[in-house]
């Protein structure tokens, strides 16, 4: 499926100008609707460093984000997810 596709392709994704972009012709979950490319807002960058800490240092199993709709939780999820990815 298209989403399969999206995830499948999300570890060859590069940063370009505060822009995790996807390779070409894969959409955000697969939808043409959407873009092929993603904001990396520096709040991601400090969210990951903090989430680094607490599983690292302070041993934390679970993290969990909330917000309101539309904050950007998801496209945070892509960016973490694609991180993980090139970390091995």
């Amino acid at each position: 499926s298209a989403v399969e596709e999206f995830f499948l392709r999300l570890q060859d994704a590069k940063e370009d100008d505060a822009c995790l972009v996807l390779p070409e012709g894969t959409y955000i979950m697969g939808e043409q609707e959407r873009n092929s490319s993603i904001l990396i807002r520096e709040t991601y960058r400090e969210l990951q460093t903090y989430i680094t800490h607490e599983m690292a240092v302070k041993g934390a199993k679970r993290i969990i984000i909330t917000g309101t709709p539309g904050i950007g939780k998801s496209c945070y999820a892509f960016y973490w997810m694609w991180t993980l990815l090139k970390a091995g």
